[in-house]
């Protein structure tokens, strides 16, 4: 069963400068996207049928995950290969575009439940590990021809089970200009994209009375340095985000 999803819009945001900006706006209409792992990955006897139906439904962009524990310096290399079998089939199937996001599979240990505060991030996430984890997966596709590949340094970042509520902001900061800096360098005409955030905060429970994810509002104001104002708190320098755009996943579970 395949699942359609809105595509992510390329837009610019001003916030105190925080985010550098394109020299111009984008122009592209919005295109259709769909993602589903289970047929592309996880069964690739599936690939041409998920493919055609994807060229049917005038599917234009097709979205990714990869997987990483925050430590490992290296991608699933297998997980990796299906993902490029598939893009190298992408464009007779007239896709366009493919966003690469990897996900986090922190899961309770970034999380767990109780009244004890979680872990820092710092804790369980290598920064040293990710620059060199990123780089390799731009580097798995840097020779597929006729797609723009974008890239999103991280999925959902504001869910505390993909990077911990404790420094979660400052990390993925740290994270998300490690891979501008690294893509940019294997393939200049990748577009990164800043957030991939989830739509909204989970409520506060007995389970979880520190929560389980931050409202995506909040959440970029503490990546920007920015009071609920507006205003800075910090230095320009410091709270310097580079991106080539800006994603929102718009789904309600609710």
């Amino acid at each position: 069963m395949t699942r359609t999803r809105a595509s992510l819009a390329l837009v610019t945001v001003a916030a105190t400068a925080a985010v550098a900006l394109p020299s111009s706006p984008a122009s592209a209409a919005p295109a259709k996207g769909l993602q589903d792992q289970e047929m592309t990955i996880n069964h690739p006897d599936l690939r041409i049928k998920f493919l055609e139906d994807a060229e049917e439904a005038n599917v234009k962009f097709l979205r990714f995950n990869t997987r990483w524990d925050g430590k490992s310096d290296k991608p699933d290399a297998s997980q990796i290969n299906a993902i490029r079998d598939t893009i190298a089939l992408a464009p007779m199937y007239d896709i366009e575009q493919v966003l690469i996001a990897p996900t986090v599979t922190g899961g309770k240990s970034f999380n767990p439940k109780g009244k004890k505060r979680g872990p820092k991030a710092s804790d369980k996430i290598s920064t040293r590990a990710y620059k060199k984890y990123i780089r390799s997966v731009a580097k798995s596709f840097e020779d597929l021809p006729d797609v723009e590949m974008l890239y999103a340094p991280l999925n959902e970042p504001n869910w505390y089970r993909h990077i911990p509520k404790r420094g979660g902001a400052t990390m993925y900061r740290r994270l998300h200009n490690i891979a501008y800096e690294e893509i940019k360098d294997i393939d200049a005409d990748a577009k990164i994209l800043f957030g991939e955030l989830a739509p909204y905060a989970r409520r506060l429970s007995k389970n979880y009375p520190h929560g389980q994810s931050t409202d995506p509002g909040d959440f970029v104001r503490e990546v920007l340095g920015l009071k609920s104002n507006w205003k800075s708190k910090g230095k320009r320098k410091t709270y310097t985000v580079k991106a080539d755009g800006v994603s929102l996943h718009t789904y309600d579970f609710k």
